[in-house]
């Protein structure tokens, strides 16, 4: 079993990457994100988390560095949806 250990400053601001980017998707002119869509980004975001990614803003990375780790998550994400049916 997968487990994420999570401080709470991380689970905070996970949450709120969450709720944003929920608020940005709903008030788009395109469809609200599906229950499977929303579930992937929250595990997306948890992977980043998980990973010890650096911010992209705040780490000071490359556009090379940030598409690497955007890439690391999403396979993490969908290696736990794929088990866990997202």
């Amino acid at each position: 079993m997968l487990s994420f250990e999570l401080s709470a400053i991380d689970l905070i601001l996970v949450v709120a990457v969450i709720i944003l980017t929920i608020l940005y998707l709903t008030k788009s002119e395109v469809k609200p994100p599906t229950e499977e869509k929303q579930t992937f980004t929250i595990v997306h975001e948890i992977a980043h988390q998980k990973l010890e990614h650096k911010s992209p803003i705040f780490g000071n990375l490359t556009e090379k560095e940030t598409q690497e780790q955007e890439t690391e998550a999403d396979q993490l994400a969908k290696n736990v949806c794929m088990h866990r049916r997202c």
